[in-house]
């Protein structure tokens, strides 16, 4: 790898942490714990989904409800 390729991916991790940093301002924090039963969201699921509020079970059961009603 040459400083070119090196520069080139640190740019590009950069711009993926400035990405991630807006989405996180937009959506407002991930909550550590379910907002419906309190159950613990893991921190792999905060970090990958910014500004979770449920858990998996409780967004899974959020969106079937979303698609028997639309």
């Amino acid at each position: 790898m040459d400083i070119v390729d090196l520069a080139s991916d640190i740019e590009v991790a950069e711009r993926e942490r400035g990405l991630q940093a807006v989405r996180r301002q937009l959506q407002g924090e991930s909550r550590a714990e379910c907002a419906d039963c309190g159950a613990d969201i893991p921190e792999e699921r905060q970090r990958a989904v910014p500004g979770v509020q449920l858990c998996t079970g409780c967004q899974t059961a959020t969106e079937r409800l979303r698609r028997v009603y639309a």
